[in-house]
């Protein structure tokens, strides 16, 4: 592993970080990858698309749509201001991708006998990309023995791979909510009041992050402006927690307890991510 942490690493993830862009719209990234991967004859590209970028290295021919390892690095970055833009990649989305490179030179080097597969997935952050990802492999009826997420993490010392056994990452579940205030309108206008509204949302919320499952609201935007009431309201929901089923039963309470008229649209959902031993 210490020949990873090469110049070129570092320079992967320099360039990544300086083009950060939202979910399946990683297109200059892409590019980055496609150009870089370019010389290998050993990899064959085998899907480019909305959901991102497919390549495989076959090391022995005896089992046809049937890979040993999967990594899977992801694209995307979250909507934060930060030097380039309205996108940031403050998720290591970047460090997955320059890993997930030089883990590819490392296997084209060696040549190991081994079919593996290496997915740069589009949209992990917002519209749940890994779906598009896992409908292609079923559809392709590619099969995989094993298969790795790259993540990263601060705590960890440099030059080390590490796997963590047990309950890895929280179920999840994010819906976007559209709700309409009717007698809202000019500030003139004796309506409901939105942000009223949105304070009782708030701590509705706040009643139902608990231990188990934390609630939080982000991507709060009204149609309202200078002198005009909104009468309408859209945010987002996160359920995170140890089921899938604590979140949607959560969720339901939520929906519960709102006393105007709504529409729900259910943006992410993933169970409870383990790894055996």
């Amino acid at each position: 592993m210490v020949e990873m942490t090469s110049d070129r690493l570092f320079s992967h993830y320099e360039q990544l970080h300086r083009r950060p862009e939202p979910g399946f719209s990683e297109v200059k990234t892409k590019c980055y990858i496609k150009d870089f991967l370019s010389p290998y004859p050993e990899l064959k590209k085998i899907s480019e698309g909305k959901m991102g970028l497919i390549y495989q290295y076959v090391g022995r021919k005896e089992e046809k749509h049937h890979y040993d390892l999967a990594f899977r690095a992801e694209l995307d970055a979250v909507e934060m201001d930060e030097f380039y833009g309205t996108y940031y990649h403050g998720c290591g989305h970047d460090a997955h991708t320059s890993i997930q490179l030089e883990l590819i030179t490392y296997v084209c080097r060696n040549k190991p006998k081994l079919n593996v597969l290496f997915i740069f997935q589009a949209s992990e952050e917002k519209y749940g990309g890994a779906k598009e990802v896992c409908k292609f492999l079923k559809d392709k009826r590619i099969s995989i023995s094993r298969i790795y997420a790259l993540h990263v993490t601060s705590d960890l010392y440099p030059n080390f791979v590490s796997i963590n056994k047990g309950d890895i990452l929280a179920a999840g579940l994010t819906c976007h909510l559209k709700l309409s205030l009717k007698n809202s309108g000019h500030v003139s206008n004796h309506g409901d009041s939105a942000a009223s509204l949105f304070s009782k949302l708030v701590l509705l919320s706040e009643s139902l992050d608990e231990l188990d499952c934390h609630c939080r609201i982000t991507n709060f935007s009204t149609n309202g402006s200078h002198n005009v009431s909104p009468t309408e309201i859209k945010f987002n929901i996160t359920f995170r927690g140890k089921s899938s089923d604590i979140c949607k039963q959560q969720h339901q309470k939520f929906l519960d307890q709102l006393n105007v008229e709504y529409q729900n649209e259910v943006i992410m959902n993933y169970p409870l991510l383990h790894n055996n031993t």
